[in-house]
């Protein structure tokens, strides 16, 4: 509680390889294997975490236990020109895990769970909470010459881990570099052939302002090299996702998108997702779908958005409905109003349940100050298949999370989002004394 952990150890040649790290046998050679040796209820209350400006770190903390939470407190400067770095990382503990009221700026990925096989046998992170929250990368990091070329990849990256609440954070700035730049990527990874029950399922992500990036939320099957389970039971609502652009953030080289659904047919397929009253703003597509497999139990319902280029895109098929047959069985799709300057169709055949408008006419409160609350005038407001707004509703709760995440004021009992209970509690003193 209350202190500083950082290196005085200057360098981009060699490298820092962990600032706290719990979960490894005493030699450090090899992580623990029997979950009963896994540390247990650890918090970093009000702790400032960092590397160097000119320093090479990759790990501010490596979670593997039974129980980690870090709360109130600041992580900055970790990266790696060599390779990926991250704040918050775990791939062989068992969780519950609790990530509150942090401000969080890693190169690479600022929280990741998997990344590495873990040594336990079964083990699937569990029980990951991520409410109030500021993540991003530091926009100066962006373009820099060796030897301060950091590797980027994503925001948050999910590649084993179950259970997972995404709440009231406010995720930004990621651009195309090592990888695509996704804020969200959810991705089962089976690394070095070690996890073939390595998975991703059960996860909400609500009440976030998702922005400046190349891609809003991809979610993949299963992995590509090695067998592992595919990605289930996803549920997106009520985010609103703004400045998702190619051409801001990925340095020419295409994105531009809200979500991609990311399939392949000789592989098992991501299922039972749901994308539920989203406001999005990108200047690509809503929705990309691909390359080669067909995706069940999609819901598709009450989101607002751009239509940028293509609006729901199906790789080697096209526009619109061809795309969501193609590429998805059983699903569902009702009121997704799509924005153009024309406010008419794009001339493709489109499901039943597509609107189409410009700016104007849907009539968002405020443009130029980003608030983009239906008016009570707006032909979408009160119009879903559920009553309620089209796009975002809950602007009560993703107002006040939002305002608590970039103030570090976010405490569980305020606002909307909710966080776990741990082993041991920590007071409710915020971030902002460590800063």
């Amino acid at each position: 509680m209350g202190i500083e952990i950082t290196t005085s150890y200057v360098s981009t040649t060699n490298l820092v390889f962990f600032l706290v790290s719990a979960g490894l046998l005493a030699d450090v050679s090899t992580a623990v294997s029997v979950p009963s040796q896994l540390p247990a209820s650890i918090i970093l209350d009000r702790t400032y975490i960092h590397g160097l400006s000119t320093t090479n770190t990759q790990h501010a903390v490596q979670m593997d236990s039974a129980s980690f939470g870090i709360v109130d407190s600041y992580c900055d400067e970790i990266h790696w020109n060599g390779g990926d770095s991250q704040c918050f990382v775990s791939w062989n503990g068992v969780g519950p895990y609790l990530l509150q009221n942090n401000f969080i700026q890693a190169s690479t990925e600022d929280v990741v769970f998997g990344g590495a096989d873990p040594a336990i046998a079964n083990l699937i992170p569990s029980d990951i909470t991520i409410v109030g929250n500021l993540i991003q990368k530091n926009l100066s990091w962006r373009g820099e010459a060796a030897p301060y070329n950091w590797t980027v990849k994503n925001l948050v990256e999910f590649k084993n881990g179950q259970r997972i609440l995404i709440d009231g954070n406010v995720i930004q700035n990621v651009w195309n570099s090592g990888q695509f730049g996704f804020a969200i990527l959810i991705t089962p990874r089976n690394q070095s052939g070690q996890c073939p029950w390595c998975v991703v399922q059960d996860v909400t992500i609500t009440h976030n302002i998702i922005q400046h990036a190349v891609g809003g939320t991809e979610i993949a099957g299963g992995d590509n090299n090695y067998p592992s389970l595919p990605s289930a039971r996803v549920l997106i609502r009520n985010n609103l996702y703004n400045d998702i652009s190619g051409a801001n953030w990925a340095n020419g080289t295409g994105g531009g998108w809200l979500f991609e659904i990311a399939s392949n047919s000789t592989l098992p397929v991501p299922h039972d997702l749901t994308f539920d009253h989203n406001t999005g703003l990108p200047d690509n597509r809503f929705l990309e779908l691909g390359d080669t497999g067909v995706t069940p139990n999609v819901a598709i319902t009450n989101n607002i958005s751009n239509y940028g280029v293509y609006g729901i895109y199906g790789t080697g098929v096209g526009t619109g409905k061809i795309a969501l047959t193609t590429f998805l069985s059983s699903y569902t799709y009702n009121d997704l109003v799509l924005i153009n300057s024309a406010g008419t169709s794009d001339g493709n055949i489109w499901p039943s349940g597509t609107y189409w408008s410009t700016p104007g006419v849907v009539q968002f409160t405020d443009v130029s100050s980003g608030n983009y609350q239906l008016l009570s005038t707006s032909p979408y407001h009160n119009a879903g298949t559920d009553g309620k707004d089209v796009g975002v509703w809950d602007w009560a709760c993703l107002n006040s999370d939002i305002t608590a995440a970039l103030g570090g004021t976010f405490v569980s009992s305020s606002g909307c989002a909710s966080a776990v209970k741990l082993a041991i509690q920590p007071p409710t003193d915020l971030r902002t004394s460590v800063q």
